[in-house]
């Protein structure tokens, strides 16, 4: 029957142009994820060097605390800028790990 042939072939057509949409969809993502993974290891990088840039910055006040240079303020606030730069570099490496496990949903590799 033509118009059950005609039926068919608009179907197929429709599942042709709704698996290409998938595809691009999913590829779309997955760039999008590479480009947040690249992002956040900057990020890590970034924040690996802070904390080594802080923790010799507290090794700095501690021994001008020990030689009294300085004030126990200065040895605190060095101390917490230590602790916030540890903070920012693990909420760093979650996100990190995040993004990683969203990208391996996205490629079926979990």
């Amino acid at each position: 029957n033509n118009f059950t042939l005609k039926q068919r072939q608009m179907q197929r057509l429709q599942a042709e142009t709704n698996i290409k949409e998938t595809k691009d969809e999913v590829s779309t993502e997955v760039e999008k994820s590479y480009r947040k993974l690249r992002q956040l290891r900057d990020l890590m990088n970034v924040a690996m060097k802070v904390v080594e840039y802080r923790r010799e910055d507290l090794k700095v006040q501690s021994d001008k605390r020990e030689s009294g240079l300085n004030l126990e303020a200065d040895y605190l606030t060095s101390r917490a800028a230590l602790a916030k730069a540890e903070s920012d570099l693990y909420a760093a490496q979650l996100s990190y790990r995040i993004a990683l496990n969203e990208l391996k949903i996205l490629t079926g590799n979990f």
